[in-house]
C-alpha cells in the first residue's frame, strides 16, 4: 500500500509535460528508499562532453543517482562519475587534457630506444605485414595514450572488478566485432572496459576483452536504457548526445557516405527504440560540432552549459519530488576520491609475453620490488616498454595486497605482424628520392629487429641491419649490417662552380656491440670492412678506378634527447666517432678520423627556442673522397653548397633562433662561423674564417617536413634550398 501511495505522490508532483510521451510507470520496491534513479549517457564523440553539463545541473538540483549506464563517450563520463569524480572534476580533466596528444600514439621521441632513433622521421607510410603480405591497419589510432589516461584516472578502483561495488553501480556497452551483438559490461578492469566501449571503427583499433574482439558500443546499443532498467532503476533520466552533426548528410551519394548512412541509420533506430523507455529525456542542441571536434572542447562545454539551463526548473521539480519519497534525499553515494600519490610495489607480474624477453621489459620498467613509486613513475615505465616497438599496447593495473602494498600488473599485447614503411624526399640538389623499408621483429632472437631498406634516386642504397639485445641493466646491444650505397661527391672551385663530380660505389659489412645505457645514450665498438670504386668521374683524372679495400676498427658514442628531428624545441644531441683503418692485407687505404658534433635546443618560452651547434673533425692519412669531412649545406653550415668546404681539419659553430608563428609553422634564423685547414695549421691568412647566414620557413606535414631556406655568405651572396619530406 505504501509503495502505491508513493508512486501516486510522485506522479502528481511530476507533471506529465515534463516526461516523454512514453513515460514509464514507476516500479516501487518494498523498501523505504523510494524510487531508484538511473542515468543513461549515450555516445557522441566530442559532442558527448555535453554530458558533463547535465551532471553539473543534476548536482545543483540535488538529484539522487542510483545507477549509471553509458556507451562510448557516455561510458567514459559516466564511468568516472560512478567511481567518485564530481562533475566539476571531470570538466577540469577534460579541459586540462592535451587532446591532440591523446589521439597520437607516437611515442615521445626522448624515450624511443636509442637504436631506433636513427629511423625516426624517415617514413610517412607504415603498414602492417602478415605472411609477407602488406595489409591495412585496423584503426588510425591504437589508443595507447587513451588507455594510459584511463588507467591513471581509474587507479583507485583497479582492485574493484564488480561495477556494482562502485559508489554508483555502473554498466557500459561494447560491441562484439564477430556478431555485432552488444556486450553488457558490469565487471572487469574499468579502464579496459571504457577503452573497449569507445573503439570507434576505423578511428580506433578494436580492443580484446576476455578473448572477444570489441568495437564501439554505439554500433550495438548507443543508448543503454534497458540495461540500466535491468539494474533496478525505477525512473530513467536519459541524455542523448548522438544527434545532429553526428549523423551523415544524406544528400551526399559517395560510397563512404552511403556506408556511413547505413551505419548511422542503425544507430539512430536503436537509439529511438531505447528512448521510448526514458522518463526524462535531454537531447543537447549545442551547435554544429562533430564527433572528433576535440579542438573545441571549451566551446562545446560552454554551449552545453548554456543550453542545459532550460531544463533547470523541470529537473528541480523532479528532484524535489523524488527526494520527498526517499529516506536518503539527494544521496548520490559520493565520496571524496583519495588520490594515489605513491604506492609500495611488493610484486611485479608481466602478462601475455610469448615471444619477447621479459628481462628486457623489466629493464625498461626500471622498478624494484619493495620500493615506493608514484603513478607517474609507473606510467613512464609503461611508456618505455611501449617505445620498444614490439607491442601493440602496454598498460598497467595496480592490485592492493593484504599488507598495504600493491601488486603491479603489466599487460602487453605483442605485435603479431611486421611493418612496411615508405617515405619520400625532394631537394633541389639530389632531386626526388624514395625509401622503402620492412621491419621484422623477434627474428631468431627475442626482442630483435631485422630491417631491410632500399632507396631509389640519385644515390641508390640497399641496407640490411639486424639488432638484438643481450642481458639487461644495462642492456648490451649487438648490430650486424650489410650495405650498398652509391655516393655522389662534388669538388668545388673557389668561385663555387662544380669542378668535379665523383660517383663512388661502396659495399660495407660491419658488426658492433656496446652497452645501451638508456633510451638516450649508447656506445659501441666494432669492425668494418668496405670495398669501393669510383664508378663515374667528371673533371678528375688522377683517381684509381679499381676496387679498393678499407679494413677498420671504429668506436662511437651517441646521446640524443631531442623531441623532434627538424623542428626541435628542446633537448640535445652529442655524437663522437673514431675510425682507424689498417693495411692488414697489403692493399688497403690507411687513415684515421675523429669527429665530434653537439647540438643543443633551449626553449625560452613556449614559442621561442635558441639553438647552438658545434662540430669538429680531423682526418689524417689516405682517406678516400667519399670519406671526406666537409662543411656546407642546410642546416649544417649556411651560405655554402653541400661539401663546398673540406680539408683535414674542419670546425664550425652555429647560433640560431626558432619561432613558432602558428601551430606547427616555424621560422628559423641562423648564423655560423667555421674554418677548414690542414690538421695542424693555424694560419688564418691562408685559411680564413668562413661566415654565413640563413633564414628558413617550414612546417611538418603528412609527407614530412617542408622547408624553404635562403642563405648567403661572402663567397655565395644568395643561395636557396627547398626540401620536402623526411631526411634519409
Amino acid at each position: 500500500m505504501k509503495s502505491i501511495l508513493s508512486a501516486l505522490f510522485l506522479f502528481i508532483l511530476i507533471p506529465p509535460s515534463l516526461a516523454t510521451e512514453n513515460n514509464n510507470t514507476l516500479i516501487m520496491t518494498d523498501s523505504n528508499d523510494g524510487p531508484r534513479i538511473g542515468l543513461v549517457l549515450s555516445g557522441g564523440g566530442a559532442k558527448g562532453l555535453a554530458h558533463i553539463s547535465v551532471l553539473k545541473l543534476l548536482e545543483e538540483v540535488n538529484m539522487p543517482i542510483d545507477f549509471i549506464g553509458g556507451t562510448s563517450m557516455g561510458s567514459i563520463i559516466g564511468g568516472l562519475y560512478a567511481i567518485g569524480y564530481t562533475a566539476d572534476e571531470i570538466e577540469q580533466i577534460v579541459l586540462d587534457e592535451n587532446w591532440a596528444r591523446l589521439f597520437d600514439d607516437r611515442t615521445n621521441r626522448r624515450i624511443i630506444p636509442i637504436e631506433e632513433k636513427q629511423w625516426d622521421g624517415k617514413y610517412m607510410i607504415n603498414l602492417p605485414v602478415n605472411n609477407f603480405r602488406i595489409g591495412l591497419p585496423t584503426g588510425v589510432i591504437g589508443g595507447q595514450q587513451i588507455s594510459k589516461m584511463l588507467s591513471r584516472l581509474t587507479a583507485h578502483v583497479h582492485g574493484t572488478t564488480d561495477f556494482n561495488d562502485f559508489p554508483i553501480p555502473f554498466v557500459a556497452i561494447a560491441t562484439n566485432l564477430v556478431d555485432g551483438e552488444p556486450l553488457i559490461l558490469r565487471e572487469g578492469n574499468l579502464n579496459e572496459v571504457l577503452r573497449a566501449s569507445m573503439s570507434i571503427p576505423t578511428v580506433f583499433s578494436p580492443t580484446e576483452l576476455n578473448g572477444i574482439m570489441t568495437i564501439d558500443g554505439g554500433l550495438a546499443r548507443n543508448f543503454p536504457v534497458v540495461d540500466v532498467l535491468e539494474m533496478g532503476a525505477d525512473y530513467i533520466i536519459g541524455i542523448n548526445a548522438s544527434t545532429s552533426t553526428n549523423e551523415p548528410d544524406s544528400s551526399k551519394n559517395s560510397l563512404v557516405s552511403v556506408l556511413n548512412q547505413a551505419v548511422f541509420y542503425h544507430i539512430a533506430q536503436t537509439t529511438r527504440n531505447q528512448a521510448r523507455l526514458v522518463d526524462f529525456m535531454i537531447q543537447p542542441e549545442i551547435g554544429d560540432f562533430g564527433m572528433m571536434d576535440f579542438d573545441d572542447v571549451d566551446k562545446i562545454l560552454a554551449s552545453a552549459d548554456q543550453y542545459i539551463q532550460k531544463y533547470r526548473d523541470q529537473l528541480q521539480i523532479v528532484a524535489d519530488s523524488i527526494n520527498a519519497l526517499r529516506t536518503d534525499p539527494g544521496m548520490r553515494h559520493r565520496f571524496s576520491i583519495s588520490k594515489i600519490a605513491g604506492i609500495r610495489v611488493d610484486e611485479i607480474e608481466i602478462h601475455n609475453v610469448h615471444v619477447s624477453d621479459p628481462d628486457i621489459i623489466r629493464s625498461e620498467l626500471r622498478m624494484t620490488e619493495g620500493n615506493f613509486y608514484s603513478i607517474a613513475d609507473i606510467e613512464f615505465g609503461v611508456d618505455r616498454i611501449y617505445s620498444l616497438q614490439f607491442f601493440e599496447k602496454a598498460s598497467y593495473r595496480i592490485e592492493p595486497t593484504s599488507d598495504d602494498g600493491y601488486k603491479l600488473h603489466i599487460h602487453v599485447i605483442e605485435k603479431n605482424h611486421d611493418f612496411f614503411h615508405a617515405g619520400m624526399r625532394y631537394d633541389n640538389r639530389k632531386k626526388a628520392s624514395l625509401i622503402f623499408s620492412t621491419t621484422f621483429r623477434n627474428q631468431y632472437k627475442p626482442t630483435s629487429s631485422l630491417r631491410l631498406s632500399f632507396r631509389l634516386g640519385e644515390e641508390p642504397m640497399g641496407d640490411a641491419q639486424y639488432f638484438y639485445y643481450i642481458g639487461w641493466r644495462p642492456k648490451l646491444g649487438v648490430n650486424i649490417r650489410a650495405n650498398y650505397t652509391s655516393h655522389r661527391n662534388d669538388i668545388y672551385q673557389v668561385a663555387s662552380d662544380t669542378q668535379a663530380s665523383i660517383i663512388t660505389e661502396s659495399i660495407t659489412t660491419e658488426v658492433w656491440a656496446g652497452p645501451v645505457v638508456s633510451t638516450i645514450l649508447i656506445m659501441g665498438a666494432g669492425l668494418r670492412e668496405e670495398f669501393f670504386t669510383p664508378s663515374r668521374v667528371v673533371g678528375v683524372t688522377d683517381l684509381e678506378s679499381d676496387w679498393q679495400n678499407i679494413h677498420s676498427l671504429f668506436m662511437f658514442l651517441w646521446l640524443d634527447t631531442r623531441d623532434d628531428i627538424e623542428f626541435a624545441k628542446r633537448g640535445q644531441q652529442f655524437r663522437a666517432d673514431y675510425e682507424q683503418s689498417y693495411n692488414w692485407f697489403g692493399d688497403s687505404r690507411v687513415f684515421s678520423q675523429y669527429s665530434l658534433k653537439w647540438d643543443n635546443y633551449v626553449p625560452l618560452n613556449n614559442k621561442l627556442v635558441v639553438f647552438t651547434s658545434l662540430q669538429s673533425s680531423i682526418s689524417t692519412g689516405d682517406y678516400p673522397v667519399h670519406k671526406r669531412k666537409t662543411l656546407g649545406g642546410v642546416p649544417g653550415f649556411m651560405g655554402y653548397y653541400i661539401e663546398e668546404i673540406h680539408d683535414d681539419w674542419i670546425k664550425s659553430a652555429q647560433l640560431g633562433f626558432q619561432y613558432e608563428i602558428l601551430s606547427n609553422r616555424f621560422l628559423q634564423a641562423r648564423g655560423n662561423v667555421g674554418r677548414a685547414s690542414k690538421w695542424n695549421s693555424f694560419d688564418f691568412e691562408e685559411n680564413p674564417l668562413l661566415i654565413g647566414w640563413g633564414l628558413s620557413a617550414g612546417m611538418n606535414t603528412v609527407v614530412g617536413p617542408v622547408k624553404v631556406t635562403l642563405s648567403g655568405s661572402k663567397r655565395n651572396p644568395v643561395l636557396y634550398d627547398i626540401r620536402v619530406g623526411f631526411n634519409f
